[in-house]
Order: structure tokens, then sequence, then C-alpha cells
């Protein structure tokens, strides 16, 4: 049986579900400028995406390197999944060479 919505989001973890549309939220306000940055035309908010998909590991490692350094800096295990995020490739190639030597 389908439950009502309102049972399932009661499920759920009420901040979880509010955390989410806030980000998408914040998300979007983004894509949209940088949108706007690129053209008025409608199509550029899919280009727009694009580019905040391939760049934002990369800006969210350099605001917590040199913005937030005073904070941020001493976390390596936020160090370590940037890194891993905004160059997977480096990363990969890592794993592959240690893997070689594990037994």
């Amino acid at each position: 049986m389908n439950m009502p919505i309102t049972e399932k989001i009661h499920e759920k973890d009420l901040q979880g579900v509010c955390r989410d549309d806030i980000r998408e939220s914040e998300k979007h306000d983004i894509i949209l400028s940088i949108s706007q940055l690129i053209s008025d035309c409608p199509s550029s908010i899919a280009k727009a995406e694009q580019i905040f998909d391939s760049v934002k590991y990369c800006v969210a490692q350099h605001i917590v390197k040199y913005e937030l350094e005073s904070v941020y800096y001493s976390n390596p295990d936020m160090q370590y999944m940037l890194e891993e995020k905004s160059s997977p490739e480096s990363t990969d190639r890592l794993h592959s060479v240690i893997d070689q030597f594990l037994l």
C-alpha cells in the first residue's frame, strides 16, 4: 500500500527534508546567477548547470583553504574529500597504485 505523503514526510527526518529543500533552492540560485552571466537565453541554464557541477568542489576547496583557513584548514577529512571531488582522476590513479601493494 502507498502511504500518504504526510506520513512519508513524518517518517523521514524533518530537518533533513528541509535541509534538502534549502540546498536545492540555493543551488538553483547559484545556477541562475551563472546563467545570467552567460546570456539571457533560457538555454544558458543547462550550460550553467554543467559549469556548476564541474567546478563546485574546486570552488569549495579554494574557499576552505584560503577564505576560511582559520576555521577549517585543520580538518584533513574535509580537505581530502574536496581534493578527491575536485580531481577524481588523480585520486583514482593514486588508489590504483595503492591497491597494487595491498595484500
